[in-house]
Parts: structure tokens; sequence; C-alpha cells
């Protein structure tokens, strides 16, 4: 490769044509003026001017005339005939080869010697032109971290800028200057976290690097292109901002008006907001402890069913984004779930006072839920003749205490008695039991057909009140058999 030479062609001795050719090159321009100078090398020589000799350069020619040329010096002679330049592009390497001609036509004898057309030809190589780098390596990073671009600068005078570029979002360089015609590895650009806001549903994306070579001031050829995978950090997540639980007694007033959680009533209403991270938007939220349940929505708004039992409960809320990422747990305040339970009889007994017949002695007792003490519960007492259909009122009883009752009743006549115990939900539980006539060891029914024993006989049937003690065997009429009590059980299976 050369900027410079020469060339000749001689058709007797030294005489004949010479030509020198230098170049000139536009690194910018990616181009060389060749300059090609034509001389006629003689001892004496005696010519008139030649209007059809040609020169070229790379393809490019021009017919000229040749002056003429009257000249015996006998000496050695180089007589320049014309000049020549033209602009040479290289290729987009910077590579560049061509051919230089020049043609004079003579038509005589020089020493004897028929002399015609004299041609000089040669291809030289030129210089190659420094052009625009290309990136070799594009190192795969994570957001937040020092850029890795690698290339190999074509002189180590010239300059670059680099211009990274995602979605929306690019940023180019200032000046960087290698300073070298090594490999050169770029680290001087930090990616920011913001380039995340071109990637909302994705944890990564494909980041172009477009590299700028400069000759001074003047960009050359074409800028290169490179891409490579950027990673959004792990540590870009999604943020729970408030988590609020409200009590819910909407479903009974009673409830409401206490102003606690109650099992098998109350709900809770689980409230929270959340923010994605750098371009992400919320896409649902969990629910763990209290409840268990996953809401697909922005913000959560969520009412539980009635809580099914009693004691502490939170509630730890995770919410996700649309790039799949959970955010640190969060965890509400504890909440206290009272137990609930409907009232029980737990005990209920009604009988004759020992010094008045007439008189009823009766004591209930029983249990229901306090519910923080907000709850209570009354038991009320109810009585009718056995015989009868229809239940009537006494009253409100103490809990727990022999209460004689006002009214009298009847000593020939047995009754059932009856406990309602009603909570503040309007829950109840009841008790029923039976008091029969005053105590006597015979009685018969007048008319003759019936028999109380141990009681008053209210029926026209045998009325056993005593405990009965039987030391022989017990038999019962059936059709026409008559059958033993235990057979007479066994037929019934």
């Amino acid at each position: 490769m050369a900027l410079s030479g020469s060339f000749s062609k001689y058709a007797v001795g030294n005489f004949g044509l010479y030509c020198e050719w230098s170049g000139s090159q536009s690194v910018s321009g990616n181009y060389t003026d060749v300059t090609l100078n034509v001389y006629i090398r003689y001892y004496s020589l005696n010519v008139g001017s030649r209007s059809d000799s040609t020169v070229s350069i790379n393809g490019v020619s021009e017919t000229y005339t040749a002056p003429a040329i009257n000249h015996y010096p006998n000496t050695d002679t180089y007589k320049l005939i014309k000049t020549y330049k033209v602009q040479v592009p290289h290729n987009s390497d910077g590579t560049k080869s061509c051919t230089l001609s020049a043609s004079w036509r003579m038509s005589g004898t020089y020493s004897g010697v028929s002399v015609g057309t004299i041609t000089a030809s040669a291809t030289v190589t030129l210089d190659t032109i420094p052009r625009a780098s290309s990136i070799t390596t594009a190192t795969d990073k994570t957001l937040g971290n020092a850029c890795s671009i690698k290339w190999t600068p074509a002189s180590s005078a010239f300059t670059y800028k680099l211009k990274f570029s995602l979605g929306d979002w690019s940023h180019t360089t200032g000046t960087i200057s290698p300073n070298t015609s090594s490999a050169y590895t770029y680290t001087g650009y930090t990616l920011p976290l913001t380039v995340a806001n071109q990637l909302p549903k994705a944890t990564s994306g494909t980041m172009t690097a477009t590299l700028y070579t400069y000759n001074g001031s003047s960009q050359i050829g074409s800028a290169a292109s490179k891409t490579f995978t950027v990673t959004v950090p792990a540590t870009i997540i999604p943020t729970i901002g408030d988590l609020t639980v409200t009590l819910d007694n909407s479903a009974n007033s009673v409830v409401a008006g206490w102003g606690l959680y109650v099992a098998g009533y109350s709900k809770a209403k689980i409230a929270a907001t959340a923010s994605g991270a750098y371009g992400s938007t919320i896409s649902s939220f969990t629910i763990s402890g209290g409840y268990s349940t996953t809401q697909t929505s922005t913000s959560l708004n969520y009412t539980g069913s009635a809580f099914t039992s009693s004691g502490s409960k939170t509630f730890t809320v995770v919410a996700k984004d649309s790039r799949g990422r959970s955010s640190a747990s969060k965890t509400s305040s504890a909440i206290t779930v009272y137990a609930y339970s409907k009232p029980k009889v737990t005990a209920f007994s009604v009988q004759r006072s020992d010094s008045n017949g007439k008189k009823m002695v009766v004591n209930a007792n029983w249990s229901f839920a306090s519910v923080n003490s907000k709850n209570s519960a009354t038991g009320v007492l109810y009585y009718k003749k056995s015989s009868a259909t229809s239940w009537t009122t006494y009253g409100a009883i103490t809990k727990n205490t022999n209460v004689t009752l006002t009214n009298e009743f009847e000593e020939t006549s047995s009754y059932n008695f009856k406990v309602v115990v009603t909570d503040a939900l309007s829950e109840s539980a009841q008790e029923e039991t039976f008091v029969s006539t005053i105590s006597v060891l015979l009685d018969f029914r007048a008319g003759g057909k019936g028999l109380g024993v141990g009681k008053i006989a209210e029926t026209d049937k045998m009325e056993v009140a005593l405990d009965a003690l039987f030391l022989g065997e017990i038999y019962i009429k059936s059709g026409n058999d008559t059958l033993t009590l235990a057979d007479y059980i066994k037929s019934l299976v």
C-alpha cells in the first residue's frame, strides 16, 4: 500500500513515458485524491503537438493535447506533458486498488526505430483509510450497573459517542477518547434504573448500543449497533402502602351495636393500596392469615365471610405487579374475635311444695356466651295442664334459684312446665318437665273406671306415679297371644 509511486513504458532505451502519482486522503470522506503526472523521457526530441493522447485514473479518462517538443539537450530529460487529478472513493472498509494509465502517440522514428503509441499503466493499492468501528461485544447487564461495550478503534486519533436506547428511552454519551488502536472496552456509563419504566410487564428487555465514530468533528461512515439484554434488578418490587382492617357487622343489628367481632356474625373488610415500581402496575393481592384468598385488582377491597372461630386474627397481604414480582408482606394489627354459642338449659326442675301441694317450686339454670359481657339471656317459664294443648306464660324467672311460683295449681291435676331461655341475638333453648298430682297411695276415679297409684286418678286408665317392684312375671296380651314382657319386647324388634 502506498500514497505515491511511479511507473513507465519505454519504446527505445530510455525513450518513452514516465509517470509519477501521489495521493491525498480524506478520512471523513473515505476517498483519495490521486494526482498523475505524465512525462516524456528522452535525450533529444523533435515532435509536434499530439491531440489524441489519453490519461486515466480508476477508469476516469481524459483525452488531452500533448505539447510539441523541439529539444536537443542530448542528456536524459523529463518533459511534463500532463497533470491529471481524480477523486478515488474507497470501499466501505477503507481499502482501494485502482488502475492508472497514460498514452502518447509519436507515429515516427526514434534512434532509427519506428515508434507508434506508447502506453504506460499500473495498478496500485492505496493506503487503507481508517473507517468507523464496529462493536464487537455488548455484555448483558443488570440495570444500575456500568455498561460494558467493546470495540477496536481504527485509529488512535478517533473519538466516539455511544447511544443507548430501549423503547422511548435513550441516552447519548459525551465524547469518548480511547487514545488507542487496540481493543477498547467502555464502562463509563451506568445504566439507570429508570430504564425499567420501559419494561412495565417484563423483568428484562433488549437494549441497543449504537457506536458513532468521529475524526475530529466529522462523523466517519455509518453508526454500528449491537443489542444486549438488560435485567430489572430483583430489588425492584412493588410496595404496599396503607393496610386497614374494618369491622363489618351489617348482618346483625344487635351485634353491630356491640362494636366487636363475634364468631358466626362478624366479617372483616380488608383494604390496601400498593404501588408498582419503575413503570409496573399492581395486578393482584393475596391475603393469608384470618382469610385466605387472592384478588385480581389494582387495589384491595375485600370483605371476607363471617368468622367461624374465635381468637386473635391477623391478615397478611402481598401485592403482585405486572412483572409478576411480589411485594414484601404487610401484616395488620391483631383483632379479637369473641366466641358465641346459643344458650343452653343446663338444669330444670319443678316440684310441688312439701308444705303446700298447690304451690310449685321451680329451679332453672342455663348458660350463654357472654361475648365480652355484651350478651345477655333471659329465662321465661310456661305451664299448662297436661291435658291442655296451649301454654300459659308465667313470666321471667331467676337463674339458678329455687322460686316458689305465686300461682296455685290444682292438686288433682298434672302439669307440664317449660323454660325458654333467649339471648340478645334472639337465639333460644328450652327444656320441659312434668309434675304429677299430689301423692296418694290409691285413688279411684269417679265412675270406677280409673285408678291412680301414687297419685290422683285423672283418666279412665290406671295411672302409676310410684316406683314399682314386680317379683313375678309380667304378661302382655298381644292379639290372641299372651306373651311375657321380655318376649313381647323381642317381637317388636
